[in-house]
């Protein structure tokens, strides 16, 4: 879904009339995820245009590009003024520095699968993945947009990439940290009422949203070694959440890998797989590496 999206909004780019245009992923509460283009009204404001079922019907090939950029702009057109079709998005806050750093994450991706991307956006490497970073931005009702930082964004903003990635760190970590131990301890699958028979233990963030972030945070899965024991297998379920394996529990790497690309094949929304790669956390290197 987001190469399409990113496609429509270079479609209705074309077409505004040297507005500005750019693109967001909205999250509801409960974790379902809708697409909108954003449009510019004023300086300093955009519309934002829910646009899933256009990325459908392009996908299905019901709709080319240029027909799905054309209802955008006759939506933005009939609604700029007031309409539930179209949210408001506050430029001014999103470029505030003060904003950016507070809310800040950081967002693993699969780096061959986002190459295009990376080329505009802040991100450091991290094994064969990327960390980039996106902001939350609270709206009136249920949504919030969720926004990837751009290297645009970032010099606006003025922020430097060193900056930026530690405070994303830090507010990552606030994201555990901050929990209640118990419940932290179930969600994470560290007491029996929450382990699968398999042994595994699932690793997020409080919200499970690109959670996966959490095996590039050392800090992180030392405190997973400590409650674990030894040193453990990292199985990317997706770009929301990690598996942990024991290293005890299995020796047949091979396998492991297997199975994580059999799942992203079969069970895994291609816009959600993270990789096919086994990683593992080693206690003594204190790092994480590819497995196989």
């Amino acid at each position: 879904m987001n190469g399409t999206l990113e496609q429509l909004t270079g479609a209705v780019r074309e077409i505004a009339g040297g507005l500005k245009v750019d693109h967001c992923i909205t999250e509801k509460n409960n974790g379902n995820k809708r697409a909108a283009v954003l449009v510019e009204v004023k300086a300093g404001l955009m519309a934002s245009i829910y646009v899933d079922k256009l990325l459908t019907e392009i996908e299905d090939g019901r709709m080319t590009l240029a027909e799905a950029a054309e209802q955008v702009m006759t939506v933005y057109n009939e609604n700029r003024n007031d309409s539930a079709e179209v949210g408001r998005v506050d430029l001014n806050k999103i470029t505030s520095k003060k904003f950016i750093l507070e809310n800040v994450h950081r967002r693993l991706v699969n780096t061959e699968m986002n190459k295009e991307m990376l080329k505009s956006c802040p991100h450091k490497d991290f094994l064969d993945l990327s960390i980039t970073y996106a902001v939350s931005l609270p709206q009136a009702g249920e949504y919030a947009s969720i926004v990837r930082i751009s290297n645009e964004l970032l010099q606006v903003a003025g922020i430097s990439p060193e900056e930026l990635d530690e405070q994303a760190k830090a507010n990552d970590r606030r994201e555990w940290i901050n929990m209640d131990m118990d419940m932290m301890l179930k969600d994470l699958g560290l007491i029996d009422s929450a382990r699968s028979e398999l042994g595994l233990v699932v690793a997020s963030n409080r919200a499970k949203y690109y959670g996966a972030s959490v095996m590039a945070d050392i800090q992180y899965m030392q405190f997973l070694y400590d409650l674990i024991g030894e040193d453990f297998y990292i199985l990317p379920s997706s770009v929301h959440e990690c598996l942990m394996l024991p290293s005890s529990m299995s020796d047949n790497m091979t396998y492991l890998r297997m199975m994580i690309k059999s799942v992203n094949t079969t069970e895994v929304d291609n816009t959600d797989i993270l990789s096919d790669t086994l990683y593992k956390y080693n206690s003594i290197t204190r790092s994480v590496e590819i497995a196989a």
